[in-house]
């Protein structure tokens, strides 16, 4: 019997990692859900603290007791896999580490039951909001405590990825950031691969087939949305860099894609609701941007959550 018991949890912790990752591109191919685990270990300390973060989701939702099913689905734990992501990417790899990162994760599911319950009653999402909330009270929290500090390991990326796969990686990847292409394309590949805490060329390239493949739909979604982004900073006489500025361009992709041919069936008048809804996001970028400043945290993905919500409501 304890050896079915833990058989069964283990295919259910496997499946609700996978399906995590997925949800992340609005998706539940498993194979892409592959793609993105593999991606996500472009920068290894990244990769590992978000898969770490996943699991121990995981295992909360499983012994809270909460429905096998969503849970599974990865509505539970997609934040906490978010959450892990960004730690992985600001902070140094120690006790103090750890022991935040298990802490965060279960505040992560707790967060994200209280969220699905409040706005499902209103048949709304909580999309991204625990990872959010979650990330943003580690961020403060963590500037008392001396076990834990942020890292520098991002200057020095491509140690990390000499370290991941030696020389042959190295030259991969230098070859894909020198690639000649024009800015814009470079900012689409580069805001795509932000949605994992990447922000390189060669992971956004991956993703991109990876999208290509298993959802060409959401592929073309997002390139709306970054195209009418740049398309609606150029008319307002804006810096077009800002689309790309601290991976904001992700918001716009990410709206693009829930609005577009997710939360509403794909067709023309979802495509035309792209127009309008980037811009809105565009201008709550801007707006939340300089509340959260003050504050010393990022934005995340807080105006995408905000411009569905609305949306969708």
């Amino acid at each position: 019997m304890k050896h079915e018991q833990a058989g069964l949890f283990i295919r259910f912790t496997a499946q609700t990692v996978l399906n995590s990752y997925a949800m992340l591109f609005f998706s539940n191919r498993k194979l892409l859900a592959l793609l993105i685990l593999l991606v996500s270990f472009f920068n290894p300390y990244t990769g590992a603290a978000g898969f770490v973060a996943t699991i121990i989701a995981a295992a909360t939702a499983w012994f809270i007791g909460f429905s096998r099913e969503q849970v599974k689905s990865g509505l539970y734990t997609y934040s906490g896999l978010l959450m892990g992501l960004g730690m992985g990417t600001f902070y140094e790899f120690s006790t103090g580490f750890w022991i935040l990162l298990f802490i965060a994760s279960v505040l992560s599911v707790l967060i994200s039951a209280a969220l699905i319950a409040k706005l499902g009653k209103n048949n709304l999402p909580a999309l991204s909001l625990a990872f959010i909330l979650t990330l943003w009270v580690v961020i403060l929290s963590s500037r008392e405590f001396a076990a834990i500090g942020l890292t520098q390991r991002n200057i020095y990326w491509l140690n990390e990825m000499y370290a991941t796969g030696g020389n042959d990686l190295i030259r991969l990847v230098q070859w894909t950031e020198n690639l000649a292409m024009p800015s814009v394309i470079a900012g689409f590949f580069r805001s795509l691969s932000a949605i994992i805490f990447q922000s390189n060329i060669a992971a956004g390239i991956v993703l991109t087939i990876g999208l290509l493949l298993f959802s060409r739909i959401a592929f073309t979604l997002m390139v709306a949305g970054y195209t009418i982004a740049i398309v609606f900073i150029q008319l307002m006489d804006g810096y077009a860099g800002s689309v790309n500025y601290y991976n904001l361009g992700t918001n716009f992709m990410l709206v693009s894609v829930a609005l577009g041919g997710f939360y509403i069936i794909p067709s023309v008048r979802s495509y035309l609701w792209s127009l309008i809804t980037v811009p809105v996001s565009y201008i709550l970028v801007i707006a939340l941007w300089k509340i959260t400043y003050t504050w010393g945290l990022p934005v995340f993905s807080l105006p995408f959550c905000i411009t569905v919500i609305l949306f969708i409501y």
